[in-house]
């Protein structure tokens, strides 16, 4: 009355007796059963792993083998279970038989199936829709200028004919062409993250910290910040993507920084487990954490436009570039006592390196 499927084999590999559940799992009677061949029932494929097992136990070198197995019901159809195998031993040690236990596992291997071809067509999905938004936003460029090269020529050129109120009406032609080519850079960027990605490979974080900071610190002329920074560890990574990371929350530091105040941002990193967390903090304005959930998605921006430049893509960049390295990213904040902003980079190549692959990169 056993749940699962139990069978005595004998050392000839024949079977001897088996319980109703194996008999119901393999639509067969009892009797059906009696004297079959075990590697019989064994899905072809898998018979000589099967084979091996009793090889392996007769040999004596183990008491049990077990694994995944596709096994044969009455109507050659398949089913998957995970078939175990014990000997039990004659004194003299030779094999008298063997007890074989079989567990069905048919609908948990088909859900496993389903949920992978599931993440590959949502995986392809992506990566379409990634390379459409590249594509499209590429060729909008040139239409773009044109439109902003026109409307500048009619600015100048029939300044008079156009009189006040058409000039600013240019004006306002131009400034929109303007702020739509620096939206259409920013999608840009979102989109490289996956199309132009680069393989993870062993990378001096120290050294992509420093060279992110001089970028974005010589942007800050006069507001002379101050970095303090852990000794940072090597790691396989995207060594352009994460420097772009760094670089975009270093910007983030510095733009919404307290004018009472020098600028100080510090660096901190920890091993969490097969991880390295990276913090990095500030002492600037900081933020509502109620709004922390906005702050990573693409052209959300917690501020008015003209209070502060930017179309707020640098932190959904930063999002998709440490998810790519199978991370993640969020932020604790105070509002007028700075942010810091938290994320984690597994230690270990392989699981980086098989989603490159996997995606063709």
């Amino acid at each position: 009355m056993a749940p699962v499927g139990l069978a005595i084999v004998e050392s000839d590999q024949h079977i001897s007796s088996a319980n109703l559940s194996l008999t119901a799992m393999l639509g067969h009677s009892g009797s059906e059963l009696i004297g079959k061949g075990i590697l019989h029932l064994v899905h072809p494929e898998d018979v000589p792993a099967v084979a091996s097992w009793f090889d392996v136990l007769a040999a004596g070198r183990r008491e049990t083998c077990s694994g995944e197995v596709r096994l044969l019901r009455a109507e050659r159809q398949t089913i998957w279970s995970v078939l175990s195998l014990v000997v039990k031993r004659r004194t003299s040690g030779e094999p008298a038989y063997y007890i074989a236990e079989a567990l069905n596992i048919t609908t948990v291997k088909d859900a496993e199936l389903r949920l992978a071809q599931y993440a590959t067509e949502l995986e392809r999905s992506n990566q379409e829709l990634e390379q459409l938004a590249y594509v499209v936003s590429h060729d909008l460029q040139a239409p773009l200028r044109t439109l902003r090269g026109y409307a500048q020529l009619l600015r100048e050129e029939y300044s008079v004919r156009l009189g006040e109120q058409g000039q600013r009406w240019a004006t306002y032609v131009v400034a929109g062409a303007d702020r739509m080519h620096v939206l259409i850079g920013d999608l840009l960027k979102v989109a490289r993250v996956q199309v132009h990605s680069s393989p993870m490979m062993p990378a001096d974080l120290g050294s992509i910290v420093a060279r992110a900071w001089e970028r974005v610190a010589s942007v800050y002329v006069g507001v002379e910040p101050e970095l303090v920074c852990d000794v940072l560890p090597v790691i396989p990574v995207d060594e352009i993507q994460i420097e772009q990371v760094f670089q975009n929350l270093f910007d983030n530091a510095l733009k919404y920084r307290r004018e009472e105040v020098r600028p100080r941002v510090e660096i901190r990193a920890a091993r969490t487990g097969a991880a390295w967390q990276f913090s990095v903090s500030d002492n600037g304005i900081g933020l509502d954490m109620s709004q922390a959930g906005r702050i990573f998605e693409i052209f959300q921006r917690l501020h008015a436009d003209h209070a502060y430049d930017g179309t707020g893509i640098g932190l959904a960049v930063c999002r998709k570039v440490v998810e790519r390295h199978r991370g993640r990213i969020w932020v604790e904040s105070t509002v007028g006592a700075g942010a810091t902003f938290h994320f984690t980079i597994p230690d270990a190549i392989t699981s980086v390196v098989l989603e490159d692959h996997a995606a063709g990169s």
